[in-house]
């Protein structure tokens, strides 16, 4: 096991994830793919998760190997789907982000594979402890200055055997220093007080509806490089578009009422408001302080339209928690016409 305790005690660096679980989507460490060599036909490769995960498809007929950390066969994918080794120690120190677990005595590099399917598909997922930061804390350069970058792993190599022949996929790994979190969350304020100001200034359905409009299609289109970037089953992928679609439905109520000269139905712009606000724009904010985000977007591009969400989402929801305060309670009229007449 000493190959693998080698690599699991890599000294120093802020986690590459940015934390310590499994399902984050942002980084401030680039994990890249360069290349297979030799290439292998029907194969390819990349980082997917903002760098958590490797993902190899393998369209070819030649079954695919992926070697662990003591070279044993860890990884199988083929025709007939993808396999895993219950004799590799990888099999479970990659089930958790820094290899915290406990290897059971099957473990055995030297012995015959015992292998388990986990696909009926031609793709395999996984945690790679070569490719990413195995440390809470920075590397001795990061510490020493953040603001640039430093290039930590080059070229990190996870070894393939392909048929009878031996291929290695290489990348490397970056520090990318963070965005200035503090600009982003001034812009977010500044765009969110015009945004207040225009609302309670003008207040018509139409200014409603239109804003309802622009966060649907702001949050479509993060959803769309989020989803891209994604390696998560089509339920998965499809359930992001919960959101933008909401808010999409909300929108065209708002605007059917403007077209008839009504005030709209309140609570839906409300809701969507509070939507858009709490679990669109608020499941993005690390971005503002991460360099790596998990989009297929520009990391600018996607910041700008989490900016959008969050300003016009919180406008239109201040809209809606004012406008709620000052409705003239409801009034009961009473039932007279049933009640008796009495004559002096």
């Amino acid at each position: 096991m000493g190959i693998v305790v080698a690599v699991l005690s890599v000294p120093g660096a802020a986690a590459a994830h940015g934390g310590p679980t499994d399902d984050e989507t942002s980084s401030n460490y680039r994990t890249r793919v360069t290349l297979i060599d030799p290439d292998v036909a029907g194969v390819s490769v990349r980082a997917i998760d903002a760098g958590s995960r490797l993902e190899l498809v393998n369209r070819g007929a030649t079954t695919v190997i992926v070697r662990g950390y003591q070279g044993e066969p860890y990884l199988r994918v083929g025709p007939d789907g993808v396999f895993e080794n219950r004799r590799s120690a990888a099999t479970y120190l990659n089930a958790d982000r820094y290899g915290a677990v406990d290897v059971p005595a099957i473990v055995d590099p030297d012995a015959m594979p015992e292998w388990r399917q986990v696909s009926t598909g031609s793709t395999a997922r996984w945690h790679d402890h070569r490719t990413h930061w195995m440390s809470t804390l920075a590397p001795p350069a990061v510490l020493a200055d953040g603001s640039r970058e430093y290039v930590i792993y080059d070229p990190w190599v996870v070894p393939l055997q392909v048929g009878d022949s031996i291929a290695e996929i290489r990348g490397d790994l970056t520090w990318v220093p963070p965005p200035n979190s503090r600009l982003w969350w001034t812009v977010t304020a500044a765009a969110l007080a015009v945004g207040v100001a225009a609302t309670r200034r003008a207040g018509s359905p139409w200014l409603r509806a239109s804003a309802l409009w622009v966060v649907a299609a702001a949050d479509l289109a993060a959803t769309v490089g989020f989803v891209g970037a994604s390696a998560g089953t089509g339920f998965f992928r499809a359930s992001q578009f919960l959101y933008p679609a909401l808010i999409a439905i909300a929108a065209a109520r708002v605007s059917v009422h403007a077209a008839r000269g009504a005030a709209g139905p309140f609570l839906a712009a409300g809701l969507a408001a509070l939507l858009a606000l709490g679990m669109s724009g608020a499941s993005r904010l690390d971005g503002f302080s991460r360099s790596q985000i998990a989009t297929t977007l520009p990391g600018t591009l996607d910041r700008m339209l989490t900016v959008g969400v969050l300003a016009i989402g919180g406008a239109l929801l201040v809209d809606f928690v004012v406008g709620l305060a000052r409705r003239p309670p409801t009034r009961t009229v009473p039932d007279t016409a049933n009640t008796p007449e009495f004559v002096r």
